[in-house]
């Protein structure tokens, strides 16, 4: 069954009630979620700080938004003093259109002010806007404290060349790239999301929510085979979810 969601919905429908600091990995859609979740939890009333651990483009367009673009412990309590919603990020790249890109704080810096926030999010690997991706040897990197992390594949990967779409498919910690199925399908996605060569990479006992991003791409058939391995891995005691994030709606 496939349901809307206002913004405000989807820290719930996503199963982070009690998360705190939650990291964001894998490819097709890490930023948008991110975003959407900033806007949820600060419009709840939570401080909510947005950051990432590697780089990230300066976010823009979120409602309240102030940004702290250097380590200073005065300038992110005093951003929270004016606003639920605060960015965290240090200048190192002009991108076209005026934008920024943002290298993550020192992790040090992150640890002293994880008090100053009710909700971290923070961006833990990049994936040079491809959909899929595998990580490499010095990825993922969690923010400290994190006790969540979303691990995130976008649909639009099926049925494409991987060496098109799979981001660190020559750096991956893979057992045997060759036998990643050429093109891209949905049992590679269900395996990706939940081994230690995958999305799970670096996980020692945090909360993992897997997230299949782009849903509005899938045919009927497709659907159904992933809503099948979806919940298959609930089944198992996972967490696991198919959206779009581009039209606000959850299959369930």
């Amino acid at each position: 069954m496939r349901t809307t969601y206002t913004e405000n919905e989807l820290p719930e429908l996503l199963g982070l009630s009690g998360s705190r600091i939650i990291t964001l990995v894998g490819a097709g859609g890490k930023t948008s979620l991110m975003n959407q979740l900033a806007a949820a939890f600060s419009e709840l009333g939570y401080k909510t700080l947005l950051t990432t651990s590697t780089h990230i483009v300066r976010p823009e367009g979120l409602a309240g938004l102030l940004a702290v673009e250097e380590e200073d412990l005065g300038a992110v309590r005093e951003a929270f003093r004016k606003t639920n919603l605060v960015g965290l990020g240090i200048p190192c790249a002009s991108l076209a259109g005026n934008r920024t890109k943002w290298s993550s704080p020192s992790l040090e810096f992150l640890e002293e002010i994880s008090d100053f926030a009710d909700i971290i999010l923070c961006e833990g690997d990049g994936s040079k806007r491809l959909p899929v991706k595998l990580p490499r040897d010095n990825e993922p990197v969690f923010c400290p404290g994190t006790d969540t992390v979303i691990g995130l594949v976008g649909l639009s990967c099926l049925g494409r060349k991987k060496e098109d779409i799979l981001f660190g498919l020559a750096e991956s910690s893979h057992p045997d790239v060759s036998v990643i199925p050429d093109p891209i399908d949905i049992p590679f996605l269900l395996d990706l999301v939940q081994a230690p060569w995958g999305l799970k990479k670096g996980i020692r006992g945090e909360k993992f929510l897997a997230v299949f991003n782009q849903a509005d791409l899938l045919n009927s058939a497709q659907s159904g085979c992933l809503s099948e391995g979806a919940q298959k891995i609930r089944d198992n005691g996972g967490l696991c979810r198919i959206v779009s994030l581009k039209n606000h709606m959850i299959i369930e």
